[in-house]
């Protein structure tokens, strides 16, 4: 039997290097991708609370956030230790129209970026046949 004891949730990937960055004193600004749901909701409100620019987060319907939940037991009653893993979110590529749209904002904010941090959770946004879109 496993009890829930807590749930937190954080961001993952480019989020969390982003308030890392924050936390640092730096200027972020996201541009990406979530769903229309409670995981999309929560990564954006938790990104605005650290005064990370969020204008160009997009939030497209009909798709759900990548999200990964771990099962953290404890080992002999006192070393916590990931017992499991459980990836959830969409299995195909964002439409050519999002990608666009996604490449568009990143383009508008080079010239204003000292560092630039991508990662893409198999959206294929990054593909060298994107650069075209």
């Amino acid at each position: 039997m496993l009890k829930v004891d807590k749930t937190e949730f954080n961001c993952g990937g480019a989020g969390a290097v982003a308030l890392d960055l924050a936390a640092l004193g730096a200027r972020c600004r996201c541009i990406g991708v979530t769903g229309c749901d409670q995981n999309g909701e929560v990564i954006e409100k938790k990104l605005k609370e650290a005064g990370i620019d969020t204008g160009n987060l997009l939030a497209v319907a009909g798709r759900s956030t990548i999200s990964k939940e771990r099962l953290i037991g404890l080992a002999q009653h006192r070393h916590r230790q990931q017992l499991m893993r459980i990836d959830e979110g969409p299995c195909e590529p964002l439409s050519q129209e999002m990608s666009k749209k996604v490449l568009h904002a990143a383009r508008g904010c080079l010239r204003q970026a000292d560092i630039i941090c991508l990662q893409d959770n198999s959206s294929d946004l990054l593909e060298p046949h994107c650069a075209e879109r």
